[in-house]
């Protein structure tokens, strides 16, 4: 099955609430590669299949670090946030997909 683009995904232990996605990006090349990136969160292996989390996201600067919102403002989500079993980086087009970390955060329970 071919995607439009490069991924990037990984399975979560168990369906989870994901409230935000922090991504850093390489320190010796290459962060110019990474402009039009998306997280995407859901219960697809593909992430392409699954809805986004947050805008779409300009390049990073060498070794930025950006982290993304996964609040939705629809009453069929509790808490505002997205749920999934998968995390995931998509960028669309041609360029590879360069990461050096990526970390998801549920809500916090204070």
């Amino acid at each position: 099955e071919s995607s439009p683009g490069a991924w990037w995904s990984a399975a979560l232990l168990d369906p989870s609430s994901v409230s935000e996605v922090r991504i850093s990006g390489r320190w010796d090349c290459c962060h110019e590669r990474l402009d039009g990136w998306e997280v995407r969160v859901g219960d697809d292996a593909n992430p392409w299949n699954n809805p986004r989390c947050g805008a779409r996201q300009a390049a990073l600067e060498a070794g930025g670090r950006r982290t993304v919102s996964c609040s939705v403002e629809d009453s069929d989500h509790a808490q505002g946030v997205m749920h999934g079993s998968y995390v995931g980086v998509v960028l669309p087009g041609t360029e590879p997909l360069s990461l050096c970390e990526v970390e998801a955060f549920g809500p916090r329970r204070w």
